[in-house]
């Protein structure tokens, strides 16, 4: 602190968003995909990759499939805005901590905002 009070240099406090990323996220290791990373980021980049609406749908459905039953789905999905993930959380697919439709297909030409809507609108 400086003789007026003032603090210097940057806060070492984190910020709300990591508290409550690091709050959702404490229960994890208890979801029922603990242990299968490597085939949940397989199923994740089949997802990703995904260019039709049946594509999509098909690579995502092993990984509902482990969320099914997941005791921590809620915890999940919340971690998953709040970090901004992209991938399939909590039972959902996620894109920048945003739902998609399981059926959304990403178009490398444009940013996820500019997704075809008519495809989106199918998946609903």
């Amino acid at each position: 602190m400086t003789a007026a009070g003032q603090r210097q240099g940057p806060s070492l406090r984190p910020s709300l968003r990591d508290v409550q990323a690091a709050e959702a996220s404490a229960r994890l290791d208890r979801g029922s995909c603990v242990g299968r990373e490597a085939e949940w980021a397989e199923g994740e980049h089949i997802w990703a990759e995904a260019r039709s609406v049946d594509e999509a749908l098909a690579a995502a459905a092993p990984l509902l499939e482990i969320c099914r039953a997941c005791p921590v789905l809620a915890d999940c999905a919340k971690w998953a805005e709040i970090d901004r993930y992209t991938g399939v959380a909590g039972g959902r697919p996620y894109v920048r901590g945003v739902h998609r439709p399981y059926a959304w297909v990403h178009r490398r030409d444009r940013e996820p905002e500019e997704q075809d809507s008519s495809a989106v609108r199918r998946a609903q």
